[in-house]
């Protein structure tokens, strides 16, 4: 199983464990965004970090107005969202 694969299907089973459903997933579109992801030039993201946005993302207020959805989960403005809260927990040990 691909690494896409298998965050599609953690995506869904932590959605299900949440929500008690397991949502429905436009797969070509998931696909191509966790590939994007995956290998971009700067700074890709490892699989375990795309894990960690998806649990933020369900955790958050963005998650109960816009549901379970990839696109959301990975877009661009939730993975800013993402990365500040870790910088403020990084700063908060340093």
């Amino acid at each position: 199983m691909s690494y896409i694969v298998y965050l599609i299907f953690i995506f869904r089973k932590k959605v299900e464990e949440q929500e008690g459903f397991t949502p429905e997933i436009c797969w070509p579109m998931a696909e191509r965004r966790i590939e994007s992801l995956l290998h971009r030039e700067e700074e890709p993201f490892s699989p375990k970090e795309i894990e960690e946005v998806f649990e933020f993302y369900l955790n958050s207020k963005k998650y109960k107005e816009f549901g379970p959805q990839i696109s959301v989960a990975l877009s661009g403005h939730t993975i800013n969202l993402w990365k500040q809260k870790q910088a403020n927990e990084a700063w908060q040990y340093a």
